[in-house]
């Protein structure tokens, strides 16, 4: 049964305890399934976002569009990668509004890749369905781990130039293998290890704006690495499934108000 939200019973909890909750797990969840859901977004805020403009928060913060919550860029915060989607969105003109997701196999997509527009004043293409723009996006969904035994299932979209952080973490992932039964090197599963989500300032001409910084939430791999039994890597495996299966209902009109200019315009940097 799909959750929003995992509880990991607390290491203290006594085993008659255990036992009750364990007997009656899911009660009351019978009818649910993944329409109830909507997993918020992790977006970094910017310098134009309204909530920087008035002084709740600060740019290069972490947004979550559920919850309002801001998180400082340099404390971050701690993801599990569950699985990844690349795609195409497409937005009214100056990200007027939210109309479609598009895979990239698409005849949309296809035919706005063999037709790229040169708008003035604009050093790289734009990709559009008539009037429409289509943004590339790389999208992230995960479990987001808050430290007091709640796993939050999360999306975080890579456009633009987060598109660059983005090839850097997989690059990162990927990097630690296992060996199989069958004496094969491997990559371990995505959601084998937890990893860190800061900011950190981009200096360009146009002006500074915020990115990814992703490492592993240790020293290193080992450090970061989740037991196979544990709640935390189960509860992975599980959004994992449910995202395979078509079964996230992702709001990407919620990941508009970042305020960054340059994912709006073309700031003069190529995103890998």
């Amino acid at each position: 049964m799909p959750t929003a939200k995992t509880q990991i019973a607390k290491k203290e909890s006594t085993a008659l305890t255990t036992t009750g909750y364990a007997e009656m797990a899911g009660a009351g969840f019978e009818g649910v399934d993944p329409s109830h859901f909507s997993p918020p977004f992790i977006n970094i805020l910017q310098s134009l976002s309204a909530t920087v403009k008035s002084k709740q928060n600060s740019d290069g913060d972490i947004y979550n569009t559920s919850s309002c919550e801001a998180t400082p860029g340099a404390d971050g915060i701690t993801i599990i990668p569950c699985a990844v989607k690349h795609g195409y969105v497409e937005w009214r003109e100056n990200r007027g509004g939210f109309v479609a997701e598009h895979p990239v196999s698409s005849s949309v997509v296809q035919k706005a890749l063999a037709n790229p527009v040169m708008e003035p004043g604009k050093k790289f293409p734009t990709f559009k369905n008539g009037n429409n723009v289509l943004q590339e996006t790389f999208t992230l969904y995960g479990l987001l781990d808050r430290g007091d035994g709640v796993l939050d299932q999360v999306i975080i979209p890579f456009t633009s130039t987060k598109i660059t952080a983005y090839r850097h973490f997989m690059s990162t992932a990927i990097g630690p293998k296992l060996r199989t039964e069958n004496g094969e090197l491997k990559p371990y599963p995505l959601c084998a290890h937890r990893y860190k989500f800061t900011t950190k300032a981009d200096k360009r001409a146009s002006g500074d704006s915020f990115n990814w910084s992703i490492k592993f939430d240790g020293a290193n791999a080992d450090e970061a690495r989740l037991s196979p039994e544990s709640v935390e890597f189960q509860a992975a495996i599980e959004f994992n499934e449910i995202v395979k299966r078509g079964n996230v209902k992702e709001d990407y009109a919620k990941s508009q108000d970042t305020g960054k200019a340059s994912e709006q315009e073309d700031d003069g940097s190529i995103p890998f």
